[in-house]
């Protein structure tokens, strides 16, 4: 849903747009940029349903919310409420969804999402795909009593990234999407060592 940003999974081609030799055919003549989504996950993702299910290696891949407050502060660009009530084979559950209730956010206080993303973006660079657009980045640390904007530990994952990555492939290029006034997005490019 919400043209493509709810992502079931992250390293398969939906057939009715082609396949991973078509793209390979194209990234051998053009640059290819990929929108990776790291904000959340779709309700209808391998890794949610492996939550709901109770599946013990996934008990922290999303964000639970108890005892929340400053809701208020939370800057949004939605109008939906932010947390969804799911029933999982551990009881009911209150989770946290900036976009939409399809779109559940990821926990990256679980080093298991960290390392998800390496092995994503190393299935991608092997694809022939070196340019990573990171879709609403400014997002993905929540911190009770704050906007969970533009957190300090949002830049330090995004320096985690290029480090790796550029370690992996040094031609891999890094754009950060945030949509914030010009100050704030030009501290993406951090000090050399974020942004690209």
């Amino acid at each position: 849903s919400d043209s493509g940003f709810a992502v079931k999974n992250y390293t398969s081609i939906d057939p009715k747009f082609g396949s991973w030799n078509d793209l390979n055919l194209i990234s051998r003549n053009f640059n290819v940029m990929i929108d990776l989504v790291l904000n959340h996950a779709s309700f209808e993702s391998d890794w949610f349903n492996n939550y709901r299910n109770g599946v013990e290696s996934f008990e922290d891949y999303f964000i639970e919310v108890k005892n929340w407050s400053g809701t208020a502060q939370i800057v949004r660009p939605r109008t939906n409420s932010l947390f969804q009530k799911v029933k999982t084979k551990n009881g009911l559950k209150y989770l946290w969804c900036t976009f939409s209730h399809d779109q559940v956010d990821l926990n990256f206080k679980n080093p298991k999402i960290l390392l998800e993303f390496v092995k994503i973006f190393k299935f991608y660079i092997d694809k022939n795909i070196k340019n990573f657009r990171l879709d609403a980045i400014a997002f993905i640390w929540k911190k009770q009593n704050t906007s969970c904007l533009n957190q300090p530990e949002t830049h330090i994952i995004i320096k985690i990234f290029r480090l790796i990555i550029s370690a992996y492939n040094n031609k891999t290029i890094i754009l950060t999407e945030t949509n914030i006034p010009n100050k704030e997005n030009l501290s993406y490019f951090g000090k050399s060592d974020e942004a690209h």
